[in-house]
């Protein structure tokens, strides 16, 4: 099936434009997040996120950063970081649990992303990770990774109890959020998407 560009589909020149076109960032560090917050129209916060990291660095960041272009932490639009794991029927939490421990090693084992794991006081283990790293021993890192951490940095659980855990894990200051869909949705994840929707 062939879709038509945006361009093709509407054929105006940049002058023509009736609004600017939003430009959006990703950060992690706070100096990233301080200049999102003074010239950008939106965040995109890194997967590696908790709310503990938000709370106590990205909204405060942000918030400063709005400040200074006389802006305020209202005018800027955050998308929603961490994880979200839905327990489908097909029983393969186990696996994605794996798998999501597995990512959250590789991530914490780069320095850059140091500051996420610091809030939480578990700096010591993004520098352990990261000789695992250099040593090429990635299957070992995952282990390092504890229940603790995976509940920090993931909303988990079945599909009927998400829009209520993601609400709780964001409602306060997401805009938007990403949600990993299998390629088939049925009517229950339909529904689902829907009710997420409909949060404010």
């Amino acid at each position: 099936e062939t879709v038509s560009s945006p361009a093709q589909a509407c054929p105006r020149t940049r002058t023509e434009r009736s609004t600017a076109i939003p430009i959006s960032i990703s950060a992690v560090n706070k100096y990233l997040l301080g200049m999102g917050g003074e010239v950008a129209d939106g965040i995109q916060l890194h997967s590696f996120c908790t709310d503990k990291y938000v709370s106590d660095v990205v909204l405060p960041q942000v918030e400063k950063g709005a400040e200074k272009a006389g802006r305020s932490l209202s005018d800027v639009a955050l998308s929603g970081g961490g994880f979200i794991i839905a327990d489908t029927p097909d029983k393969g939490m186990d696996s994605r649990i794996a798998a999501l421990r597995q990512r959250i090693s590789f991530y914490a084992s780069t320095r850059t992303y140091k500051p996420v794991m610091d809030v939480h006081g578990w700096g010591d283990v993004t520098l352990e990770l990261h000789q695992l790293s250099l040593k090429g021993r990635w299957k070992e890192m995952a282990a390092l990774i504890t229940d603790e951490m995976i509940e920090a940095f993931a909303v988990i659980g079945p599909y009927d109890a998400l829009p209520g855990l993601i609400e709780k894990r964001y409602g306060g200051w997401a805009s938007s959020v990403s949600l990993g869909l299998p390629y088939s949705p049925d009517d229950e994840l339909r529904q689902v998407i829907q009710r997420i929707k409909r949060l404010s």
